[in-house]
């Protein structure tokens, strides 16, 4: 249980594959629901760019940000050493992520 958060770079953190793992699911799937938020994010922030009408696909407050404010990519060796993507996930990232679960 002491592994699922660290501390990098002054920020508390999860990893995809830990979420996977806590969850009971495929980190290729973990990647994919990242994927969708992420595209979810771009999508509102360009949307409120066009518009004078902010809006709230993602949720209140947060659709302002840019969607590395929650999740930080990254490449991880796996059990044979091949170089995976995996995301680094902020506590804000953790959670649109786990309200979709």
């Amino acid at each position: 249980m002491n592994d699922i958060v660290v501390i990098r770079n002054d920020i508390v953190v999860t990893d995809s594959r830990t979420v996977a793992t806590y969850f009971d699911k495929l980190h290729a799937h973990v990647l994919r629901d990242i994927g969708e938020i992420i595209d979810d994010l771009k999508a509102v922030n360009t949307e409120e760019a066009a518009s004078d009408k902010p809006q709230t696909k993602i949720g209140s407050g947060l659709s302002n940000q840019a969607p590395s404010a929650f999740f930080i990519r990254d490449r991880q060796p796996d059990a044979q050493g091949q170089l995976r993507k995996m995301y680094w996930l902020t506590e804000d990232g953790f959670n649109l992520l786990a309200m979709g679960f």
